[in-house]
């Protein structure tokens, strides 16, 4: 009688060893920066601008996201697998007349730290190109910088945008 309680003993502790170390969950390699950025619809969530610039109301802010009109805030851009992106207008456009996607090619630099986003001409405008430096990739976060003069006035302007996915 002990030796078949220690024998289902045994077969128990056997099992129960078997279970925990074969339910222990593999090791998940990182996402590649391509797998993070793209599959996602990204909307902008805040934009902030330095130097500061002026506000209507008087003073100047760096808050460039209050300032931006609420039909733009609605709109979100996905990045493809494929190399192509789509820009959306969201549910509330700007102007009506305005199409609802505008779509380019996407590309990462050699050591994927800027994206460069390539737009064909389209409806009478020529093609540009417009880069970003990645600051924060993340499942949950875009955090990406422009240099522009925003304002025309020689001043180069650091804009810092954070997205996340919707």
């Amino acid at each position: 009688m002990k030796k078949t309680t220690n024998f289902l003993l045994l077969i128990l502790f056997v099992f129960s060893v078997g279970l925990t170390t074969s339910c222990k969950k593999d090791e998940e390699k990182p996402k590649s920066k391509e797998e993070l950025l793209t599959g996602k619809k990204w909307q902008v969530k805040t934009a902030i601008i330095d130097p500061s610039i002026p506000v209507s109301a008087g003073g100047t802010t760096t808050n460039l996201y209050n300032q931006i009109e609420p039909c733009f805030k609605d709109d979100y851009s996905v990045f493809n697998a494929n190399g192509t992106f789509i820009d959306d207008a969201g549910g509330v456009k700007c102007d009506v007349g305005d199409a609802q996607t505008t779509s380019g090619t996407w590309l990462f630099n050699g050591d994927k730290t800027i994206v460069t986003l390539n737009y064909p001409a389209s409806g009478g405008d020529a093609a540009f190109s417009m880069s970003f430096k990645i600051l924060e990739l993340s499942d949950s976060k875009l955090m990406y910088e422009i240099q522009d003069d925003y304002l025309n006035n020689g001043t180069i302007y650091t804009i810092t945008f954070t997205m996340q996915p919707i």
